[in-house]
């Protein structure tokens, strides 16, 4: 999960996945313990979000499989099961 890196074999189940993931958090926390507390300053961007639109499971679809060269041969394989649920249109 990530370049250079290994991927994750085909026939990973949702546990195996968890693991990965709990153990990634675990680690990232244990090399930052003792870093300086995260402070957060006011941006003074000019972006804002007055207006959304909705998007369609397709838009999902689309957008996920353009993520190129980012690895989410799995992602990619399930958008069509997810986008659904990332929509309104479900």
């Amino acid at each position: 999960m990530g370049r250079g890196k290994t991927p994750l074999p085909a026939d990973i189940d949702a546990a195996q996945f968890h693991r990965l993931f709990y153990d990634k958090v675990a680690g990232v926390r244990s090399i930052t313990s003792d870093g300086p507390p995260s402070s957060f300053s006011p941006n003074p961007s000019t972006a804002s979000f007055s207006q959304f639109q909705s998007v369609t499971v397709n838009d999902v679809i689309a957008a996920v499989r353009a993520l190129d060269p980012l690895p989410t041969t799995h992602l990619k394989t399930v958008v069509g099961v997810i986008a659904p649920f990332l929509t309104s249109h479900g």
